[in-house]
């Protein structure tokens, strides 16, 4: 049950930082047809660096104060496209809290880079200062080309006070969500059509090796069935 709490606050999180950077995104992509699209990238990209820049023990203050700036600057802009909005929202909560499901049935750390992704992980979680120590090789430290990404959900972990092992899982149900809501926005963006937006996403995300969709389904298929 506490999973499904951390899930929560995930996507809570997540939410607040993509809507409090929308005025940010809607003055950036005025070319755009809906400028949200790619809210929660860059707020999740502002939160990251801002919180590297000022230590990560700080994500609670850094937040806030995101937050605060979203909500001063939503009073002083006329924001518009509150359908593309939902239909962006909709979209990530259901991708979010799919791909957590399907993990939630083989939620092992093993196999690909999953090892090496986890040591990183675990590095950038515990570092008390940067560049942090490289898992791999015993006195050096991890170049920042490498671990933007994993510095991303340790910092959600720490806001979120999120055990790093379930953090791990979560960040991959959520660089999923973020990949197929990007995608998506791209192909509304050239064609002002959702449905061709939502065919986008499923090329670029899912079409391009469905073998990973089948094997992903089998095994929650499998895991149901010996319960």
């Amino acid at each position: 049950m506490s999973n499904i709490f951390y899930l929560c606050e995930w996507w809570l999180a997540i939410f607040i930082l993509g809507a409090a950077t929308y005025p940010i995104s809607y003055r950036l992509f005025p070319a755009l047809n809906d400028r949200y699209g790619f809210s929660k990238i860059l707020g999740l990209s502002l939160f990251t660096y801002l919180s590297y820049l000022f230590s990560v023990d700080k994500t609670i203050i850094v937040f806030i104060v995101i937050t605060v700036f979203g909500i001063v600057a939503f009073q002083k802009l006329k924001l518009k496209h509150p359908l593309s909005c939902s239909f962006y929202e909709v979209l990530f909560a259901a991708c979010f809290f799919l791909f957590a499901l399907i993990r939630s049935f083989y939620p092992e750390i093993n196999g690909a880079e999953k090892f090496m992704d986890f040591a990183i992980l675990n590095a950038v979680f515990r570092a008390e200062s940067f560049p942090p120590s490289d898992p791999w090789l015993s006195g050096e430290h991890l170049d920042f080309y490498y671990y933007f990404g994993h510095l991303m959900v340790s910092s959600l972990a720490k806001l979120t006070g999120t055990p790093v092992e379930v953090a791990y899982n979560l960040g991959l149900s959520m660089f999923f969500a973020l990949a197929v809501t990007t995608a998506a926005s791209l192909g509304y963006n050239l064609t002002n059509r959702r449905r061709y937006a939502l065919l986008t996403a499923f090329f670029v995300i899912l079409s391009g090796n469905l073998k990973s969709v089948l094997l992903a389904f089998s095994t929650a298929h499998s895991r149901v069935l010996s319960n």
